[in-house]
């Protein structure tokens, strides 16, 4: 493979984790390996800055982080932030009342924590089997939290209900929100300017590196934009079609077989 990334750009979940939220060493020393061969690794994931940490760790690299889908980049080098974008309060309260309204469940993200209504909620046990982090519980006080939101996430526990959030959520609020769907449950919601495309541009120009030289990879709806942005965009194996019709290429092995190493192994050879 002719290309040579000058950064490389990658998802967490689903991507470089496998199903079971781990990061096999095979995964965490391709990409220890492009951070000692001087290649920016530069996390781009929906998750919030907290839970990305242990990996980001893992891996060794200091590059500028996207987190919130775009919503915070960071420079992990100072803590500095680079961008930050929320939905505004008045947009973070309308979501939330057109939520209860429906009866759906939603938490939202503010400053690296997330709050809910109830922590014991089975859709709330599921992400924090994910992300392992704790809520802020503030039971029914929740609905008249005052935030200017970075993300607000909702969590459907079937097939038909997440259809019906996202058609109905997109419906109601067209264009002044980004809405995603990720992890085949989660409805992710974010200000309308933020996307992992944007974030990944930032922290590309930060580090002086063309989107041409970036190699982007991601398995969701969230990771998208970024696909297509990207020099060279890659889905993995396990991305749903809309994804993979956006890439240039697609891993030969899902993220249960580190199908996201398999491609950084060939560019970096």
């Amino acid at each position: 493979m002719k290309f040579k990334p000058k950064a490389i750009a990658v998802d967490i979940d689903g991507t470089i984790l496998n199903s079971r939220s781990e990061m096999t060493s095979s995964m965490k020393n391709s990409l220890r390996r492009a951070v000692i061969q001087g290649i920016p690794v530069i996390i781009c994931t929906g998750r919030m800055y907290l839970t990305s940490l242990p990996f980001i760790n893992e891996i060794g690299t200091t590059a500028p982080g996207v987190f919130y889908n775009g919503g915070y980049v960071r420079d992990l080098k100072t803590g500095k932030t680079i961008y930050k974008r929320g939905l505004g309060f008045e947009l973070t309260r309308e979501i939330l009342d057109f939520y209860r309204e429906n009866k759906w469940y939603i938490q939202l993200y503010q400053d690296d924590k997330f709050y809910v209504v109830d922590a014991n909620d089975l859709r709330c046990r599921y992400y924090v089997s994910i992300s392992h982090l704790e809520p802020q519980s503030l039971g029914k006080d929740f609905w008249e939290f005052r935030a200017d939101a970075a993300k607000l996430l909702g969590i459907a526990s079937d097939k038909s209900t997440i259809r019906e959030m996202l058609l109905r959520t997109r419906e109601h609020f067209g264009d002044r929100i980004y809405l995603a769907k990720s992890w085949g449950a989660f409805a992710e919601m974010v200000h309308p300017s933020v996307n992992k495309a944007h974030g990944l541009d930032m922290a590309a120009n930060f580090l002086g590196i063309d989107r041409k030289d970036v190699l982007a990879i991601g398995d969701a709806g969230n990771d998208i934009e970024m696909i297509r942005w990207a020099g060279v965009g890659v889905a993995m194996k396990n991305a749903p079609d809309i994804v993979k019709d956006a890439a240039d290429i697609v891993t030969p092995e899902d993220n249960d077989h580190d199908g996201a190493a398999w491609v950084i192994e060939n560019y970096l050879d």
